[in-house]
């Protein structure tokens, strides 16, 4: 039984500790735990805030490259100045893009020229669309 040993680096026997400790502990609140974390992002060129491993997009008028991120179990809460810019929930695991409809809307770059009734180029190819060779 894992009470009754000896713990390794305090050298006291864990159910022995425990029942020294037991009459200062108080239960835990019945509510829900409502903690925030705050962090500081980068906004990314292409206007994406990193949480978490996961990306949140923020709307295209935001002016700032640092923006203030909350954090709750469920939410994920970007603001600008003190003022809420994007709101939406956690996203799971890691990896994944959230991009809100109207976030990316910007003009094509300056560099770029497109003419009247020209055809814009193909989809630039993948590694999985490149043709196989075909063995023998």
């Amino acid at each position: 039984m894992a009470n009754v040993r000896r713990h390794a680096t305090t050298g006291r026997v864990v159910i022995e500790h425990f029942a020294e400790e037991k009459p200062s502990l108080r239960p835990l609140p019945a509510g829900p735990c409502n903690a925030v974390l705050a962090l500081e992002r980068r906004v990314t060129r292409d206007g994406m805030v990193s949480v978490a491993g996961n990306l949140y997009s923020v709307p295209d008028c935001t002016r700032r490259r640092v923006v203030e991120v909350q954090v709750t179990a469920t939410q994920v809460q970007i603001l600008e100045d003190g003022r809420l810019i994007a709101n939406r929930p956690v996203l799971e695991g890691r990896g994944q893009r959230r991009l809100l409809e109207g976030h990316r809307t910007l003009p094509p770059p300056a560099n770029s020229t497109v003419r009247e009734g020209a055809v814009p180029p193909p989809p630039a190819r993948t590694y999985r669309d490149a043709p196989r060779p075909h063995h023998l």
